[in-house]
């Protein structure tokens, strides 16, 4: 952790010597402190302890600057935005923020500013002295989550064997003078590396804004960091032979990108960085949040964003953003099974959904093509609850289609903002069933009538 603080300190420190230049003097410091400042942040995300015990005039000063240098280059608003989700998931950062009103509004333009309760302060540590830091004691790492480990565990083996293969490939597709079963193996190695990459980011997702729990995600991604440059070349040979893939592959791009600082590097650096985009992380950003701003932001996409933050489509972003992680009903054989969305239909070439059911092993997958989840729809001012119909990749104009409890069975609302529903009584789960061993794919078959629209 010294590293990352030393270089978090350095970076306020020029921050906070902006103040005396003369103005002619300040374009090109303010450059170089957004640079330490990017850098640091991106230390943080594998360290984010380093982000504890900053002094709250410190971290106010710092967020002002990030709000002013977003307004002034507004190309870089995804970036500044990135950075202040790493900054707000530490307590001091986000306290911070909270404490002044027009700055709160003027990061809330930006991102918005997470409504989580915020911790006491740290008082006076042993003995009546004051912890360093003036008082602040830093936050013990968050007690290990056993489910949480496995699922990273089995998600890390997947890709570690989808690795393994890609570089027995060389990190190129076959081309179409090789036989067909060195291409349906590179195709089934990128398989396991999207479904890999996809399980991580749902364990992320599930870590919520315990940092701790992120930075060991992408501490462990740092293992295979000399392969991302590989992995790129790979991915770019896929698009041109297999267009097929090309949503999975911008997920891929996408996931890895909000999951791990060196691949986000080594994505910028990259000859493949142009094709895939150097901000694919503002596509993440640009889907965070479920009010009817946050959701439009999803399907337009983040001001400024660099090409693909467009590298996942937006009717991707939209569904990723409400539904990835979350916990649905998935449809298979006529039955009903209880598991996690793993991916999302807009990342599928079927349009299916791919969910770890919790009646299977680990990396037993059901691609189904209908869930049942509860979500609520934004309708003329108000939102109501309902059911999903049907998804933006399925709507020629990228539009929720959503059953509403108050209206009669057929009619839907059509709906651009849609949000998961409280948590609510479920209905009661199917009777087990076994993981069926001699398939790792399911597909589930449902074809629900036409309903009237609204």
């Amino acid at each position: 952790m010294a590293t990352a603080r030393r270089s978090l300190d350095e970076a306020l420190h020029s921050v906070q010597g902006l103040r005396a230049l003369p103005e002619h003097a300040r374009d090109e410091a303010e450059e170089r402190a957004w640079e330490q400042l990017r850098q640091a942040l991106r230390e943080a995300r594998m360290q984010p302890l380093a982000l504890s015990c900053v002094p709250e005039g410190e971290a106010a000063a710092t967020l002002r600057f990030l709000a002013a240098w977003a307004a002034k280059r507004r190309v870089l608003r995804a970036k500044v935005a990135e950075g202040l989700r790493v900054l707000f998931g530490d307590a001091g950062w986000l306290r911070a923020a909270r404490g002044d009103a027009e700055l709160l509004a003027s990061l809330e333009s930006l991102f918005p500013v997470p409504e989580r309760p915020l911790p006491a302060r740290a008082g006076p540590g042993p003995g009546g002295v004051p912890a360093e830091g003036g008082g602040c004691q830093q936050q013990a790492p968050a007690p290990e989550d056993p489910a949480l480990r496995q699922e990273v565990r089995g998600a890390l083996e997947l890709l570690a064997s989808a690795l393994g293969a890609l570089r027995r490939l060389d990190w190129a597709f076959p081309p179409e003078s090789s036989q067909n079963a060195d291409r349906d193996g590179a195709v089934d190695a990128f398989r396991s590396l999207f479904l890999g990459v996809s399980r991580l980011s749902v364990a992320a997702r599930r870590a919520g804004t315990d940092q701790a729990r992120r930075g060991r995600i992408a501490l462990a991604l740092e293992a295979h960091s000399a392969d991302w440059p590989g992995v790129l070349r790979f991915l770019a040979d896929l698009q041109r032979h297999r267009r097929v893939f090309s949503s999975q592959i911008a997920s891929v791009v996408v996931k890895l990108t909000e999951l791990s600082p060196v691949f986000e590097g080594a994505l910028e650096e990259a000859p493949e960085g142009e094709l895939f985009g150097t901000s694919a992380a503002a596509a993440a950003t640009a889907a965070v949040g479920t009010a009817p701003e946050a959701a439009a932001a999803a399907a337009g996409g983040a001001p400024g964003a660099s090409p693909p933050a467009a590298a996942l489509s937006e009717r991707a972003r939209a569904e990723r953003a409400v539904f990835e992680g979350s916990r649905v009903q998935a449809l298979y054989e006529g039955r009903w099974y209880g598991g996690t969305v793993v991916a999302v239909p807009a990342e599928d070439p079927e349009g299916r959904w791919i969910v770890q059911c919790d009646t299977d092993e680990p990396g037993v997958l059901t691609y189904a093509k209908s869930v049942s989840s509860r979500v609520e729809a934004f309708y003329e001012g108000e939102w109501y609850r309902g059911s999903v119909v049907s998804v933006p990749s399925e709507d020629p104009e990228g539009r929720w289609a959503v059953q509403c409890d108050a209206d009669p069975p057929g009619t839907v609302t059509f709906t651009t903002s849609v949000r998961l529903a409280p948590a609510e009584a479920l209905p009661a789960e199917p009777e087990a069933r076994g993981p069926k061993a001699e398939s790792q794919h399911k597909t589930a078959e449902a074809s629900p009538a036409e309903p009237e629209a609204r």
